[in-house]
């Protein structure tokens, strides 16, 4: 059988616990990539935090971020992009006013806001993907994600 193309996930599937890309799968997707198999990163997360991976690999191939609402080019030009409706955005936010205890980051592009640069959320997040948050903008836009996280008790 020959493939056409090869998507996979990346955390817990092309990266390891330490959030790398192994030696040995590191061979394997060159060896892929050497037969012409394009060898394309799905993830939620946000572009910046695959391209890493991509440059490690040299695939120079597009990137699918945030679960398939943004699909970027090499050059990372968006090729499909899908956002959340403006009028549900802002319900969202509205709604979650009474919870800005809670660590709430909207993704936009590769943009990544937050209400709270300075919660062990934020730092979290940013020790695993090698970003760094932005302030929240009065009236974010064209958000592809959001991602609130918490303690298990005020989650629930």
């Amino acid at each position: 059988m020959q493939y056409k193309a090869i998507f996979s996930d990346m955390d817990g599937t092309l990266l390891n616990s330490q959030h790398q890309i192994s030696l040995r799968t590191e061979q394997a997707i060159k060896s892929i990539l050497r037969k012409g198999i394009p060898f394309i990163p799905v993830s939620a997360r946000p572009p910046y935090a695959i391209t890493p991976y991509t440059d490690q690999l040299q695939t120079n191939l597009p990137i699918i971020c945030y679960s398939g609402a943004l699909i970027l080019d090499q050059d990372l030009n968006e090729l499909y992009s899908v956002t959340i409706e403006q009028t549900d955005l802002d319900k969202l936010t509205e709604l979650l006013k009474p919870y800005e205890h809670l660590s709430i980051s909207y993704y936009s592009g590769v943009d990544w806001f937050i209400n709270d640069k300075n919660c062990y959320w934020a730092a979290q997040e940013a020790e695993i993907s090698g970003l760094t948050a932005k302030d929240m903008p009065v009236n974010v836009k064209n958000v592809h994600k959001v991602l609130i996280m918490a303690e298990p008790v005020y989650i629930q």
